[in-house]
């Protein structure tokens, strides 16, 4: 959900395909209400109502399954998109965002489509515990679980787990950094390539967390504290290096593609981590896509800049793992 146009003085900062969503959805009343007023579930059928809209055009494809593999505390529903012209068959495990709180699968569907059909690869898309039921380290754990069952059973699933990727958006990003670094710290060579999509890394105030954010796309200062309270035990995990990824070692940290948006509060979490990998040696590519929010990439039925980022990590992933490694 975005930010209504007359948050910004400024409109020429905002991309003009932007305007045109940030319109159509204010016509259709299409904002967060607070938060704190809803259950969970509530706020979950808010946001995948307004979902459905961004994925009603996904492209079809002839191979999709969804299946389950048992877990810690409960079965984890997965879902794998198979590219009908393939370039391989190494997965991409994708984590869906919305603050830990919301999503699943079917929210995430064009986003995974794309990338299955731009990459030439599977992705398989994570159905992971959500918070405040199932708190931090549990999604984590979860995926873990999900990785470490297709190294060995892959095969069942047409799948070839010698290397692999991690993708997500926003929260998954999040995640997905955390796990790329503790499977790199394993086995340097098994995570080919990381795509991070506007994730938050560890940063408690920043300018962008101070210049962007509104009621309307559910992240102002007060939405992202809620969100991180949901989803963490106590305080004293802010700190942990599987949540707060710019406090750990990143020297075993995969290679990555970061997308930002620039008008996100969340933007400057991408930029500190670039510059940290760089100081670090690793190997990345860090785009910051002008004009447009965070949540951009459902956005592709009407904003362009969806489709590029979308297609840009599709390639670093059909890069990554034509490459031998090293």
């Amino acid at each position: 959900m975005a930010a209504k146009v007359d948050q910004y003085k400024d409109k020429t900062c905002l991309d003009p395909q932007m305007v045109k969503i940030l319109e159509r959805q204010n016509t259709l009343g299409q904002s967060y209400p607070d938060l704190n007023c809803l259950t969970a579930d509530e706020i979950r059928s808010l946001y995948a109502d307004e979902r459905r809209f961004w994925n009603e055009d996904a492209p079809l494809l002839q191979k999709i399954c969804d299946i389950q593999i048992e877990g810690l505390v409960r079965p984890i529903p997965l879902r794998i998109y198979y590219p009908d012209q393939p370039n391989g068959s190494n997965p991409i495990f994708f984590l869906h965002g919305g603050g830990w709180l919301v999503g699943n699968p079917d929210t995430h569907d064009k986003i995974t489509r794309l990338m299955a059909i731009n990459s030439g690869y599977p992705v398989v898309s994570i159905d992971y515990a959500l918070a405040p039921r199932h708190k931090f380290p549990i999604a984590i754990t979860e995926t873990l679980m999900v990785v470490e069952h297709m190294l060995y059973h892959g095969a069942n699933y047409s799948l070839s787990t010698q290397r692999i990727g991690l993708a997500g958006d926003s929260a998954g990003a999040n995640m997905s950094a955390a796990c790329g670094l503790l499977l790199g710290e394993k086995d340097p060579s098994l995570v080919a390539k990381l795509g991070l999509f506007y994730g938050g890394f560890g940063l408690h105030d920043s300018p962008s967390r101070r210049l962007y954010g509104s009621k309307e796309d559910g992240l102002t200062q007060d939405d992202l504290l809620y969100y991180q309270q949901c989803y963490l035990k106590d305080s004293s995990d802010r700190h942990d290096p599987r949540y707060c990824v710019l406090n750990a070692n990143l020297e075993s940290f995969p290679p990555a593609f970061i997308a930002a948006a620039s008008l996100d509060p969340l933007c400057d979490d991408s930029v500190a981590l670039s510059a940290k990998l760089n100081n670090c040696g690793i190997i990345h590519e860090l785009v910051i896509y002008a004009g447009v929010l965070h949540g951009f990439l459902h956005m592709s039925r009407m904003l362009d800049k969806a489709h590029e980022a979308i297609a840009s990590a599709s390639q670093a992933f059909t890069e990554a793992f034509s490459r031998s490694p090293n």
